[in-house]
C-alpha cells in the first residue's frame, strides 16, 4: 500500500478552499478515482482528511477551438509541436481534521494516501461501540479498509432503518441485504430477531443451506469484513396453507424435496386466516376508503354477530 505525496493543494482567486472543501493537483502518473480518500498537511502540525468527489483536467488552452486548431484544423492525425500544459484537478470534501482545525487549508500544502487507519479514524468508524460489519472499501493505493454500521442506529433504539438503492433486475440489493442480515445474525443475534417476507420465489427458502458456488475470493471477502461465509441458523419457514397435499399442503413454488427437508427436520409450518380472526380484521383493509354512506361501517358492525365456522358460510 502506497502512502506517498500525491499532489499539492491549490487555491486561486476565484475558487479558493474552504473550510469544506478544497482541490489540490494531482501528479502526473498518480491514479486516483472519486471516493477515494486523502489526507493534507495543515496548522498546528495537524492533518485534514478529505474524500474525493470529481476529478478535472485543465489546460492551457482558451477554448475547445483552439485545440481544434492546434490539431492543424482537425486533423486526427497531427501531432503539435508543442504539448498544452495541464495537470488534473481534485475537488474534495473534508470529513475529519486530526486536531479538530476548521480553518481552510492553505495553498502548496501537501497532500497524501490517507492509510487504512486515518481513514477509520477520518470516518468515524473507530468510535462505533456496538459495530455491525457491513462491508469493505479498497482505495487506489491499495488501502483497504472495513465499514461497520453503528447497531443502535441499524437496529435501534436510535434510527433502526436502512435505506438501499440501486437499479432493479439485478439481484444487487437483495444480495446485499441478505448479506447484512446474516452479518446481524452473527454479531448480533441474542438482540435481534430476523423476519422475511419472501418476494423472490424460491430465492429466499434455502437460507439455511450452504452455497456451494463460494468460491476462494468470496470466503476472502467474508472474512476480510470479520465474518464467516456460512448459512442461517436457528431457521423457521412458515408456508402460506393451500390444499396440495403433495406439497405438504402449502402454497409455494419450493422444490419438493426441499420442503420434505424442511418438514421432516421440523423447521417448516403452515399458516392460515381462520374466520374469527378475518372478521376482527376485515375492516383494516378499508381503513382508508371512503364511506360517506356509512355502508361499510354498518357492515363491519354485525360481523361479529355472524356465526360461520367456514369460508363458504361466512361469504
Amino acid at each position: 500500500m502506497s502512502t506517498e505525496a500525491i499532489g499539492k493543494v491549490t487555491a486561486t482567486e476565484s475558487k479558493p478552499t474552504t473550510c469544506s472543501s478544497v482541490r489540490f493537483w494531482i501528479q502526473r502518473d498518480a491514479m486516483v478515482r472519486p471516493f477515494d480518500i486523502v489526507k493534507a498537511e495543515h496548522l498546528q502540525g495537524s492533518h485534514s482528511y478529505a474524500i474525493v468527489q470529481d476529478l478535472q483536467y485543465v489546460t492551457d488552452s482558451a477554448g475547445h477551438l483552439a485545440n481544434y486548431v492546434s490539431s492543424d484544423f482537425g486533423d486526427i492525425s497531427a501531432r503539435p509541436l508543442n504539448e498544452r500544459l495541464g495537470t488534473t484537478i481534485a475537488e474534495t470534501e473534508i470529513l475529519y481534521n486530526t486536531r479538530e482545525v476548521e480553518m481552510p487549508l492553505r495553498d502548496g500544502a501537501i497532500v497524501e494516501w490517507a492509510d487504512a487507519d486515518g481513514i477509520r479514524v477520518a470516518l468515524g468508524l473507530e468510535k462505533i461501540e456496538k459495530p455491525i460489519p457491513a462491508g469493505w472499501i479498497e482505495t487506489s493505493n491499495g488501502a483497504q479498509v472495513r465499514i461497520d454500521f453503528d447497531s443502535r442506529y441499524l437496529l435501534g433504539p436510535e434510527g433502526a432503518h436502512l435505506n438501499i438503492a440501486g437499479i432493479s433486475g439485478l439481484a444487487t440489493k437483495t444480495s446485499y441485504a441478505m448479506f447484512l442480515l446474516n452479518s446481524v445474525h452473527q454479531r448480533a443475534r441474542n438482540d435481534a430477531a430476523i423476519i422475511i417476507f419472501n418476494v423472490k420465489g424460491s430465492d429466499l427458502l434455502a437460507i439455511d443451506q450452504p452455497d456451494p458456488q463460494l468460491d476462494e475470493s468470496i470466503h476472502a471477502d467474508w472474512q476480510r469484513c470479520g465474518l464467516d461465509p456460512t448459512p442461517f441458523s436457528n431457521v423457521v419457514f412458515l408456508y402460506p396453507y393451500a390444499k396440495r397435499p403433495k406439497d405438504h399442503y402449502t402454497l409455494s413454488h419450493n422444490q419438493a424435496d426441499v420442503l420434505d427437508r424442511q418438514y421432516s427436520s421440523g423447521r417448516a409450518w403452515n399458516y392460515y386466516y381462520d374466520v374469527d380472526l378475518c372478521k376482527r380484521k376485515l375492516p383494516l383493509l378499508f381503513s382508508d376508503i371512503d364511506d360517506p354512506m356509512s355502508t361499510m361501517e354498518s357492515i363491519f358492525h354485525e360481523l361479529p354477530d355472524i356465526e360461520a365456522d367456514s369460508w363458504d358460510s361466512f361469504r
